[in-house]
């Protein structure tokens, strides 16, 4: 995994994120706002989201089941994490609507001393070998 804010390559342990009701909320007019970049090797990111996803995946393929919602897992063929990489769009969107919050907490966590806070998810992109979260932080 590496991090980058505004561009510049930055330890993790130098970030935390806002896991509260305020995420993609910037309203202090003194906030300094930065741009961040999360890459995750599709390996990592498999290896630390899958029980989560797989968790996901079967309560959401109940709805799907109920409802007839056309779900991203449902498009897919409820696949497994590890061949979801072979549909990167609804990959990108399980993350955005489910996963997003659960990502940044396995790989970035809470912390107590911190010097960015991510506070937003923006942009998911996921391709065939790695998946990007990208949005704004603010310093401490």
């Amino acid at each position: 995994m590496i991090l980058y804010v505004d561009g510049i390559v930055t330890n993790t342990n130098l970030i935390t994120y806002n896991d509260g009701l305020n995420f993609g909320r910037f309203d202090p007019p003194v906030l300094r706002i930065h741009m961040y970049k999360l890459e995750i090797d599709k390996d990592e990111f498999i290896r630390e989201v899958q029980d989560e996803f797989w968790k996901c995946l079967c309560e959401i393929r109940k709805d799907d089941h109920a409802t007839g919602d056309n779900s991203p897992f449902k498009r897919s063929g409820y696949k497994p994490l590890s061949q979801m990489f072979e549909h990167p769009h609804e990959l990108a969107e399980c993350i955005d609507i489910w996963l997003d919050r659960y990502v940044l907490d396995k790989f970035i966590g809470v912390k107590d001393t911190f010097e960015y806070v991510i506070n937003s998810v923006d942009e998911i992109k996921v391709t065939e070998n790695m998946v990007l979260l990208s949005g704004k932080c603010f310093e401490r």
